[in-house]
């Protein structure tokens, strides 16, 4: 970044609308401004911006007050002050940690974060306001995480307050641009939709790297998504539909993931015949794609083993219902993670509840139950309280530790 000091690691490249990452250099321009929104979007539905440069000053505001006859541009003799080139700041309450610089090419607010990091937002036409409350921003801007690349938003309506344990907050409203929502299969690369905004703090865990420190996230809501789901070898056709979508975006600047919360459309094949499962009811979903692929799509509701679809040795499984199951698809294959008051195998006794857990890929299936007393049907011995179910039969197993 130009003179804002600590940057954030580079992870990635990604297509989020955003040039592409880079780990030398200075920071890549990226800062969106005008009364309307200037967003602009290309062929391929990228959004592109206007370049930034501002350093913030040592601490606080810098000072700029809308009543200084010279700062508005006018001669101070008739009151008719004009407008700011590079917007307008009513600037004069300072905060810690939140550093402002007012300029012809506008406004920069940088906000320091707990772990050194810093967040920086800018606006070329928008409206700054201080007060002991934080920091109001209302216009176009661009989020500089410390990538090589800044997140614009239109029409945003921000607050950066700090919060009682003296972090930073970022919230608010904005219009963000729909080819952000890259592997999700909306249809809306060509639009600006409506967001909630807001500021994670150390969202390594969720980006699947350690190094992210900080990112925003955004979130709207969609009534269909169309999940490209071919790379899933367990999914049940090339594109699963989802309703009622719940999308957070959670982006560094650089990495992004998705993560869609919805219902499974009616009619939507789930999963193959690889999986020996049957829905007995709706299912919903939570979908997460990083950087644009699908990762991986967990379903939840009520399902049914269909027993007859795998033999142990030379025995065939028992159908059981599995209320409340969690179903994930991924790269590997599927799995299930349910309770169970039934045997699954016919030749075991199930005296109490317990955890079923499973795995199928297309070479191999494996089911493990803990958690209840077992014995064998034959000759009552008992083969303790956790047992692992495979094509070669059934092997008593340890309890997994806590």
């Amino acid at each position: 970044m130009n003179g804002f000091g600590f940057r954030l690691p580079v992870m990635c490249l990604i297509g989020m609308g955003l040039v592409s990452c880079s780990a030398a250099g200075e920071q890549a321009a990226a800062s969106a401004g005008g009364s309307e929104p200037t967003l602009e979007l290309d062929a391929g539905g990228q959004m592109s911006s206007e370049g930034k440069g501002n350093t913030p000053n040592s601490g606080g505001s810098d000072g700029s007050a809308t009543d200084d006859p010279e700062m508005m541009g006018g001669d101070g003799d008739d009151g008719d002050h004009g407008e700011i080139p590079g917007g307008h700041c009513d600037c004069a309450f300072e905060l810690p940690g939140i550093h402002i610089q007012h300029g012809d090419d506008g406004i920069s607010v940088s906000v320091e974060l707990p772990n050194q990091g810093l967040v920086v937002i800018e606006t070329k036409n928008g409206d700054v306001t201080t007060s002991k409350s934080g920091v109001d921003i209302d216009g176009d801007v661009t989020i500089d995480l410390g990538a090589d690349t800044g997140l614009p938003l239109a029409d945003a309506k921000l607050h950066v307050g700090l919060s009682a344990i003296g972090g930073p907050t970022i919230s608010g409203q904005a219009n963000m641009a729909g080819s952000l929502l890259k592997g999700t299969g909306c249809g809306c690369d060509g639009s600006l939709l409506p967001v909630a905004v807001s500021l994670s703090v150390d969202a390594a865990v969720e980006l699947l790297d350690r190094d992210a420190l900080v990112a925003i996230r955004l979130g709207l809501d969609l009534p269909k998504v169309n999940l490209d789901s071919s790379a899933l070898p367990a999914a049940g056709a090339d594109v699963m539909a989802l309703v009622d979508a719940k999308v957070d975006i959670l982006t560094d600047g650089c990495s992004k993931l998705l993560e869609i919360n919805a219902q499974v459309g009616a009619g939507t094949d789930v999963w193959t015949s690889l999986v020996p499962l049957m829905a007995t009811g709706g299912l919903g979903a939570t979908a997460k794609v990083l950087n644009g692929s699908l990762v991986s799509i967990s379903l939840d509701g009520d399902v049914k083993l269909i027993g007859s679809a795998l033999k142990s040795g030379t025995t065939s499984l028992l159908s059981v219902t599995l209320p409340d199951a969690l179903v994930t698809l991924d790269r590997e294959g599927a799995s299930v993670s349910a309770e169970a008051t039934v045997s699954l195998h016919p030749g075991l006794s199930l005296t109490g509840e317990a955890l079923v857990t499973g795995e199928f890929t297309e070479q191999d299936w494996s089911l493990n139950v803990c958690g209840a007393v077992m014995t064998r049907l034959l000759g009552g011995a008992s083969v303790g309280n956790c047992v692992d179910i495979g094509k070669d039969g059934v092997d008593p197993c340890r309890l997994p530790a806590n």
